[in-house]
């Protein structure tokens, strides 16, 4: 109940925002349907939303924008009445219980209903990743006419267990460009990187390194998409805090066939 369908509630902010600038010069109203076009991308809508916010873009005569607007305020009413109705239903289901767990249900309908939502073109995304890296252990021989001919070096094996926990923020400034900022905490379990040299006069233990720590990981980019959508280009750079240091940046591209 209350599944009021993301078609509804943007044909709801549509409505609101077309009446607000209604009137406006042929650019802005062009615009308006780019800002909605870049937010439909990411949704599978129906026919008639795309219909209507693809005419915002496309018409160039008044006669073109009345029937566009016809479009718009019929899904905007389709949209007022399924939402009525959800709510109807909803309080038909309260109803069926008393007491505590109706006075429940009631606040939480009227929580759903009338709470914020995280505007279309900002999309937020959670994620845990987990690596690990290994290398086998070396041993090598030096040679030569130095002084450390003939000693014996040996570099132990190295296991490292990585794990990150994120949250990625996206915004859609055009239908094309995203501009991303991304914050990371990273945990290296255990990890030591040791070895030892040997000759004719003795063992020497070679000075080694623990990666085991937290890393604070801040990352910001841009992520560039094609209008038929089989082309998306990345770059960004990321900054490290913590066991970890420094900054470093990426590029990719991938193609979609």
């Amino acid at each position: 109940m209350l599944h009021y369908s993301v078609d509804h509630e943007l044909m709801s902010d549509l409505y609101r925002d077309y009446r607000q600038i209604k009137g406006a010069e042929y650019e802005q109203i062009h615009a308006l349907g780019e800002h909605y076009l870049a937010i439909a991308q990411d949704y599978d809508l129906a026919d008639s939303t795309m219909k209507s916010i693809q005419g915002l873009i496309r018409f160039q005569t008044d006669e073109e924008l009345e029937g566009v607007e016809t479009g718009i305020v019929h899904g905007y009413l389709t949209a007022k009445a399924a939402l009525r109705k959800e709510q109807a239903e909803y309080r038909e289901f309260v109803e069926l219980f008393n007491g505590e767990e109706k006075q429940a249900l009631n606040g939480l309908a009227e929580y759903v209903v009338g709470q914020k939502r995280i505007p279309y073109k900002i999309k937020n995304r959670t994620f845990l990743n987990y690596f690990y890296d290994g290398r086998e252990s070396e041993s090598y021989t030096a040679s030569g006419s130095s002084d450390v001919a003939g000693a014996d070096f040996h570099f132990n094996s190295l296991n490292s267990h990585r794990a990150q926990l994120g949250s990625v923020f996206e915004y859609a400034y055009t239908s094309a460009l995203r501009p991303y900022a991304a914050l990371t905490y990273e945990y290296a379990f255990k990890a030591d990187a040791k070895g030892r040299a040997s000759d004719q006069f003795g063992d020497l233990g070679l000075n080694g390194t623990d990666l085991e720590g937290s890393t604070g990981i801040v990352s910001f980019g841009w992520t560039y998409q094609n209008e038929a959508k089989h082309f998306e280009f990345d770059l960004g750079v990321n900054g490290y805090t913590g066991k970890r240091q420094g900054v470093s940046a990426q590029a990719q591209a991938a193609w979609k066939f």
